[in-house]
């Protein structure tokens, strides 16, 4: 439980509803606490916007995956860094080239 609170997937509250510090519970202590899901909820309306704005990019976006579509790495250095801000950036260059590109 204690790792799970400390990367933040959970948390833990008292009996009187109040959020506790994973720092400050004991272990006898943590069968008395009640543990709750972490989660961050984007809402239907921000997601749809986020969707056209990648489909103006060119990049490509499924439902319920607009967070996933920008090229993945592991950048381990700056030129790791510059060589997919160069990737990303042929990408929306060569949706320029297919008309106006708006972003908001």
């Amino acid at each position: 439980m204690h790792v799970l609170l400390f990367a933040g997937l959970i948390r833990a509250v008292d009996d009187r509803g109040s959020t506790l510090d994973p720092k400050e519970i004991e272990r006898k202590a943590i069968s008395k606490a009640t543990f709750k899901v972490e989660s961050t909820t984007v809402p239907t309306p921000q997601r749809i916007q986020i969707r056209k704005t990648m489909q103006r990019l060119g990049i490509p976006a499924k439902q319920g995956e607009e967070l996933a579509s920008l090229p993945r790495r592991t950048l381990k250095s700056e030129a790791e860094i510059d060589e997919w801000i160069n990737d990303v950036q042929k990408q929306l260059i060569a949706t320029l080239e297919k008309g106006p590109l708006g972003i908001q």
